[in-house]
C-alpha cells in the first residue's frame, strides 16, 4: 500500500519508507509532514479522499495529522541534518560523526571525517580511514588525564616503557602526560619515548641502558672496545 506524500501527494511504499526507499532522515521528515524527496517541501497537495490519507499499516490520522501541521506550519523544514559529531582527535583533526542518512543501529552509522586543512586531509594520512576503520566507536579512542583525545592512528607508546603517548599533539609542558620525544630530534625515522626513557637514552648510540652497548670510557661499541682486554693491559 502506498502513503502520499502530504505536501505533493507522489505516493511512497508503505514498506519502503522504512527500509531504504528513503534516507532515514527523509522518512523522518516525511511522516512529520515535511515533503518527501520528490518535492523537498514544496507542494500544495490536499486530500480529497480517504485514500489519500491512508498509512500503510499505520492509522490514517497519523497523515491527516501531518498534513494539518504541513498546513498550519508547524512541520519541520525539509533540510538533511548536519552530522553528528561525537568527537575529534587532537593529533590529526579527524572527526568521528553520526551520519544522518543512515539510523543508529547501522554497521557504517559512525564514520571518520577528515576535514580540508587538518593533519588527517594530508597526504601522509591518507589511508587513515583504512588504518582505524574497526575502531570507529562514539567515545575517543584514548583520552589522557589532560583531556587531550586521540585516535588509534595517533595514539602511540614509549618504545622503553610502554606509557600512552599522543602523536602530532603540542602538549607544551615536557612534563605532560603523552608528550613524545625522540632521539635527535627526528620523528621520522626514531621510535617516541616518554620524557623519562628519553632522558635515560645513551647519548653515543641513542639506546636505551639495557640496550647499549657503547664503552664509555674509549667511545666505542663493545665490539670494538679494547679497554678490557687483557693483552692490551700494561
Amino acid at each position: 500500500m502506498d502513503i502520499k506524500c502530504v505536501v505533493c501527494g507522489e505516493p511512497w511504499d508503505a514498506w519502503g519508507v522504512n527500509h531504504g526507499d528513503m534516507a532515514a532522515w527523509e522518512a523522518r521528515l516525511f511522516k512529520l509532514g515535511s515533503g518527501c524527496p520528490c518535492c523537498e517541501g514544496i507542494g500544495d497537495f490536499e486530500p480529497k479522499t480517504i485514500s489519500d490519507i491512508e498509512n500503510g499499516d499505520d492509522d490514517p490520522i497519523l497523515r491527516l495529522n501531518a498534513w494539518e501541521d504541513k498546513q498550519d506550519g508547524k512541520a519541520p523544514k525539509w533540510e538533511k541534518p548536519k552530522p553528528i559529531v561525537f568527537w575529534e582527535c587532537d593529533g590529526c583533526g579527524v572527526q568521528v560523526i553520526g551520519d544522518p542518512e543512515l539510523p543508529e543501529n547501522h554497521e557504517d552509522y559512525l564514520q571518520y571525517h577528515t576535514r580540508p586543512g587538518t593533519l588527517a586531509y594530508n597526504c601522509e594520512y591518507g589511508s587513515h580511514k583504512f588504518h582505524t576503520l574497526i575502531d570507529i566507536e562514539k567515545e575517543p579512542h584514548h583520552t589522557f588525564e589532560n583531556g587531550v583525545k586521540v585516535c588509534p592512528f595517533c595514539h602511540n607508546v614509549c618504545e622503553g616503557c610502554g606509557a600512552d603517548l599522543a602523536l602530532n599533539v603540542e602538549f607544551g609542558d615536557m612534563y605532560n602526560e603523552g608528550l613524545p620525544f625522540y632521539a635527535n630530534g627526528d620523528s621520522y625515522f626514531h621510535e617516541p619515548f616518554c620524557y623519562d626513557c628519553f632522558s635515560s637514552l645513551c647519548k653515543k648510540c641513542e639506546r636505551l641502558p639495557d640496550d647499549c652497548t657503547c664503552c664509555h670510557e674509549c667511545d666505542k661499541t663493545e665490539w670494538d672496545c679494547t679497554c678490557n682486554d687483557e693483552d692490551n693491559e700494561d
